[in-house]
């Protein structure tokens, strides 16, 4: 009896191990997806077409705090553009000056790049929008040393800093400045708007995860079918694993709290079938902010759309929501 005991012991503990290691390799060891493969895979899947990719784009680097490079590309307004050719002249009949064009900062997901962004670029482009996209560190073109990500926001919020720094001093005519992100990218926006210090005038976030720990849990009880005796033990040794090799506590990557101690403008946008990042978890953050009163929020959920989907699935139903925000939050012509 006594070895039958210790037997289980032993086994159990071993669960925990295994199913913490696990758990590990499901949040930080991805394998990110090259340049060409999601821009191929974004012109097969109708998100944009050649033509797109064949305007005049820059490409352009911004130094990290944490000293690599980040990766961007840029796709000028007409006026932009015209602005910075001819600096002295102004809009006729007493309007804006040439360059006043408003700018957008788009933040792919996990393992994604640039690319993933494009989805949602051409409608701000359509609509005379400057739009710039970064690689995360580690992801398309920008490097970074291995401990640095992905880290959910926890350093990337600081390369998106740097990048909105970058896009206020190279448009400082810009009437107004947002952010959207996706996935990961969209967490890592809500984590920068506390930072942002009227920065930037409103945050979009499609399918946004509410905080570190919530999403591994969710991945061990949904995508592991983990019993409580032994997923809970596991996801606390999971917590020393990032402390160890990245340098950070998972529990201080939470944008649910994030999104409370700013008063910037919020839309969130969740596909209502989302089976990676429940939408659940949008509507709470939006809840909260709305009993909070901790400024204007708003949420736009879209059936039949799965992990960040919702322009694809409904592109109407998305332009109006996300521009009618603007139009609302920052009186955007």
């Amino acid at each position: 009896m006594n070895i039958f005991l210790l037997c289980c012991a032993i086994l159990y503990v071993l669960s925990i191990i295994i199913f913490a290691i696990d758990a590990y390799r499901q949040a930080f060891c991805w394998k990110n997806q090259t340049l060409d493969y999601t821009r191929n895979h974004g012109l097969s899947n109708g998100d944009f077409d050649q033509a797109y990719l064949d305007q005049p784009w820059q490409e352009f680097e911004v130094q990290s705090p944490n000293g690599y490079m980040i990766a961007c590309v840029a796709l000028e307004s007409q006026n932009a553009a015209w602005k910075r050719e001819q600096p002295e002249c102004e809009a006729e009949n007493g309007g804006p000056p040439h360059g006043s064009a408003p700018v957008a900062v788009f933040v792919h997901g996990i393992g994604w790049t640039r690319y993933g962004m494009f989805k949602y670029m051409k409608h701000f482009t359509a609509r005379g929008w400057t739009v710039v996209a970064l690689d995360l560190p580690g992801h398309g073109k920008s490097e970074a040393p291995r401990h640095y990500y992905p880290t959910f926001g926890h350093n990337e919020k600081h390369d998106v800093a740097a990048v909105v720094d970058y896009v206020r001093a190279k448009w400082p005519n810009a009437t107004k400045i947002g952010l959207l992100g996706e996935s990961m990218g969209a967490g890592t926006a809500l984590e920068y708007a506390p930072l942002a210090d009227g920065k930037i005038d409103f945050v979009i976030a499609d399918c946004p995860f509410e905080s570190l720990v919530a999403e591994v849990d969710y991945l061990m009880r949904e995508k592991r079918w983990i019993p409580d005796i032994v997923q809970v033990p596991a996801l606390w040794l999971f917590e020393l694993i990032p402390r160890c090799t990245k340098g950070f506590w998972i529990k201080s990557v939470n944008p649910k709290n994030d999104i409370v101690s700013c008063t910037l403008p919020v839309l969130f946008v969740h596909g209502l079938e989302d089976t990676w990042v429940p939408y659940i978890w949008s509507l709470r953050m939006y809840d909260l902010r709305k009993t909070k009163g901790r400024g204007q929020t708003e949420i736009f959920l879209v059936p039949g759309a799965r992990h960040t989907g919702s322009v694809r699935v409904d592109p109407e139903g998305w332009k109006n929501a996300v521009f009618g925000f603007i139009d609302r939050a920052c009186q955007v012509d």
